[in-house]
């Protein structure tokens, strides 16, 4: 079994800065809007 030496999401921003930072602006919009309960926005933002 290979153990990883960091999360996959701080892998994800060194590895693909640009998407990362896509990924991140999507996420601050989206916990902006009205009609999704925090349990669900949760839900949504789960990368991985």
């Amino acid at each position: 079994m290979t153990v990883l030496k960091q999360n996959s999401y701080e892998l994800f921003q060194e590895e693909f800065p640009e998407l990362a930072a896509c990924f991140n602006d999507l996420v601050e919009v989206q916990k902006s809007q009205k009609g999704l309960d925090s349990k669900m926005k949760q839900l949504l933002n789960m990368p991985f």
